[in-house]
């Protein structure tokens, strides 16, 4: 149960009991017209997802990748984990499918799925097992390692980014096998109608997070106040030239946990894509803080500059690597940070860190609850 917390352990145990392996290895066997084990022992687990290795009888590795009913977000908590519905997993198919199509970015293929009641008992999809390694800790990779590993990151992001919509949301696949934008996920996975504009977008996703709080019985002001303070940024690092779209294609989680190397660091496979689709040019435009840890800001300097050449022999300007280093870039770290994964504990330096960039060096948190209090919100 290694990457199980001890807290969720007995309701992951009590699932993976209930799933039909049997039904699972005739699946892969249907599929392959090979002989097949599925490795029931030895599992990896995530907030969301569970993932068996099947193996064949000529040596080839599947996996099957399924989905984990609604966890506790911690423990003594009653509140539970937000799961990603069947839309969301048949968009994420059609990202990895357009992905393989339409770049060089090494993806693992998808075999076969099924996201609605089916014999195994949950959600699943058969894809490629993909060989290699996690880097992790990245503060002890060596630093030519580290400017060789973010160029290769910047050419995912960048390549991504060729593919444009011209709203922004899921992916999905329609007539003529045509991906296009009809929907839209926020972190929480709820589904909206797709966005035409950043704007709006922002204002959707953060008047929602305001809402939350304020219905929240009893109300925490800190909270409310700052997710009140994500909507008043909203005019400090939106692009009006690139508002309106086309909208970038991106992986929305570009992290040291869905990236796998070789032994010598090279990419090998860039997993997770779920929720990936159309997003506003500024969450694309700024550097994957979880391939840093926040405290190692010369490594965020260091991406930036590697971003830059790479972004010169690709397109020839430096758009992307000027936003990152604009105090805009900064703002979307801390508005775009899924807060309700953090739990009841109020970020009080992140929040204070916002104000002064929205409201001037020197705001006190005070302040920001005085302004607050001054509205009719």
């Amino acid at each position: 149960m290694a990457g199980v917390w001890a807290f969720r352990r007995d309701i992951v145990l009590k699932f993976i009991n209930s799933l039909d392996f049997a039904y699972l290895c005739l699946l892969a066997e249907t599929n392959r017209s090979q002989s097949a084990r599925v490795h029931t022992d030895v599992f990896s687990a995530g907030r969301e997802r569970i993932v068996f290795q099947i193996e064949f009888s000529d040596g080839v590795s599947w996996v099957a990748r399924i989905s984990l009913p609604a966890l506790p977000m911690a423990k003594d908590d009653d509140t539970r984990l937000p799961i990603p519905s069947p839309a969301v997993l048949h968009s994420e198919v059609a990202v990895l499918q357009l992905v393989t199509r339409t770049t060089s970015i090494p993806v693992p293929r998808v075999y076969a799925y099924d996201f609605d009641n089916n014999p195994l008992g949950a959600p699943y999809m058969l894809m490629d097992e993909v060989p290699g390694k996690l880097i992790r800790p990245f503060p002890s990779t060596p630093l030519d390692k580290v400017a060789y590993i973010y160029g290769q990151v910047a050419d995912i992001v960048l390549e991504l980014a060729q593919t444009t919509f011209p709203k922004i949301g899921m992916i999905s696949v329609g007539e003529n096998s045509r991906h296009h934008v009809a929907q839209c996920v926020f972190e929480d996975f709820t589904i909206h109608p797709a966005f035409s504009s950043a704007n709006a977008y922002y204002m959707a996703r953060f008047q929602s997070f305001l809402d939350e709080k304020k219905r929240e019985r009893p109300p925490t002001i800190d909270w409310v106040v700052f997710a009140w303070l994500c909507v008043q940024s909203i005019p400090h690092f939106v692009i009006p030239e690139l508002d309106g779209g086309p909208f970038p294609l991106a992986h929305p989680d570009l992290n040291n946990g869905n990236i796998l190397y070789d032994e010598n660091e090279h990419i090998v496979g860039v997993l997770d894509w779920t929720g990936a689709g159309a997003f506003p040019w500024e969450l694309v435009m700024v550097p994957p803080m979880d391939l840093y840890p926040g405290y190692y800001e010369d490594r965020r300097e260091l991406y930036i500059d590697v971003f830059e050449v790479k972004e010169k022999e690709r397109t020839g300007n430096n758009r992307f690597a000027t936003f990152m280093r604009s105090p805009a870039a900064l703002i979307i770290h801390l508005v775009n940070d899924n807060h309700r994964s953090w739990g009841k504990t109020f970020p009080s330096e992140r929040a204070l860190r916002l104000a002064n960039l929205v409201f001037g060096e020197g705001t006190t948190w005070e302040d920001v609850m005085e302004k607050y209090s001054g509205t009719s919100i």
